[in-house]
C-alpha cells in the first residue's frame, strides 16, 4: 500500500468518527436522572424533606397555605397542644376583658367601702343615711327615707341628661342600663331562709362566691371551645374530602383533617380580636366564617404537595 492509500484510509476513518460523534438518536433518553433533575411543583423541596414546624411555627403557618405541606407532618399530639393553647390564650383574653369592662371585683369592693351600713331583710332595705354618686352621666342614689321612686322620676333624671341610674328606696329599686328601664320590688325577691343582705355579707360572701363561680364558668368555656373547635374542625373534614375529590389530589385523611384544623385559625383569631375590641358591636356571621375558612382550606389543599 503506498502513501496516497494509506492517507485516503485515515481521512476515511476521521470522517466516519465525526458523523458518528454527530449522530442523533430519533428516540428520547429513557435513561435514569439524577435527584437534580426532580424538580417538585410545589416548591423547592422535595416532599420527603418538609419538616413539622414548633408550635409557634404552627401558628405562624396556619396563616400561610403554601406552608401547609409542613403542617401536614405534625404529629398529632402536637396538634392537639397547639389548638387547646390557642383556645386557653382566648378564653384568657375573654376573662381579662370581662374584669375590665365590669371591673367586677375591685370596683365593686371600692364601691361598697364608700357606702354607709345597709341592710336588706324581710322585704325592706335601710340604710345609716343617704348615699349618692353623680359623675354627670350616671347617678346612683341609696336611701330609706323614700318608699320608692318612679318611673317619672327616671325620665326627670333622663331629661337631666343621665344615662345610667341606680335608685334605691326603701321597698323597691329601679334601674336604667343602655336605655332600658327595670325594677324590682324587694318583697318579691326569692331570698330563701332568713338572709339579711348588708355590706359586710356581700364582701364576705358574696364576693368571693361570685369570684370562684366565674372562675369556673371559665374553665368549662374553654373545655368547651376547645371541643368545640375540633367538632367543627371535623365537619370541615368532610369538606374537604369533597374538596379534594374535586381537584384530584391524592391526599391522605390524616394530611386533610390536619388542613382542616390549621385553616380555622384564621377565623378564630379574627373572631376573638374582634370581641376584645371595645367599639366593635358585631360579631363575624357564622356564614361569612364558613365561606371564609371553607375558601382558604380549598386553596390550601390545591397548595399540598404530592403523596402527603
Amino acid at each position: 500500500m503506498d502513501s496516497n492509500d494509506f492517507n485516503r484510509d485515515q481521512s476515511s476513518q476521521i470522517n466516519y468518527s465525526q458523523q458518528t460523534n454527530d449522530y442523533k438518536s430519533p428516540y428520547p433518553n429513557t435513561g435514569g436522572y439524577t435527584s437534580s433533575d426532580y424538580s417538585n411543583p410545589y416548591g423547592n423541596n422535595p416532599v420527603q424533606q418538609l419538616k413539622a414546624p414548633n408550635i409557634f411555627g404552627q401558628f405562624a403557618y396556619a396563616f400561610v397555605p403554601p406552608k401547609y405541606g409542613s403542617l401536614t407532618k405534625v404529629k398529632v399530639g402536637s396538634m392537639i397542644g397547639f389548638v387547646v393553647l390557642l383556645t386557653l390564650l382566648a378564653t384568657i383574653l375573654s376573662a381579662v376583658k370581662f374584669f375590665i369592662a365590669f371591673s367586677l371585683i375591685g370596683s365593686s369592693l371600692g364601691i361598697l367601702d364608700d357606702l354607709p351600713d345597709f341592710e336588706l331583710k324581710n322585704g325592706r332595705f335601710y340604710i345609716d343615711e343617704e348615699y349618692k354618686f353623680d359623675d354627670g352621666d350616671m347617678l346612683v342614689y341609696l336611701t330609706d327615707e323614700i318608699d320608692e321612686f318612679t318611673y317619672d322620676d327616671v325620665e326627670y333624671a333622663k331629661e337631666l341628661g343621665y344615662s345610667e341610674l341606680i335608685l334605691v328606696g326603701r321597698d323597691k329599686i329601679s334601674l336604667l342600663n343602655n336605655g332600658q328601664y327595670q325594677e324590682k320590688r324587694f318583697k318579691d325577691m326569692d331570698l330563701s331562709g332568713d338572709i339579711t343582705i348588708s355590706k359586710e355579707w356581700i364582701k364576705e360572701t358574696l364576693m368571693p362566691i361570685l369570684s370562684i363561680l366565674i372562675a369556673v364558668g371559665y374553665v368549662v368555656f374553654f373545655i368547651f371551645r376547645t371541643l368545640w373547635y375540633f367538632f367543627c374542625a371535623m365537619l370541615y373534614f368532610l369538606v374537604a374530602l369533597v374538596v379534594a375529590a374535586i381537584m384530584q389530589r391524592k391526599v391522605s385523611a390524616g394530611a386533610l383533617y390536619k388542613t382542616a384544623v390549621y385553616s380555622k385559625v384564621l377565623m378564630f383569631v379574627v373572631g376573638t380580636v374582634l370581641g376584645l375590641l371595645p367599639f366593635v358591636h358585631i360579631s363575624v356571621l357564622g356564614i361569612i366564617n364558613i365561606i371564609i375558612t371553607i375558601t382558604f382550606m380549598s386553596f390550601a389543599i390545591y397548595m399540598l404537595p404530592k403523596n402527603v
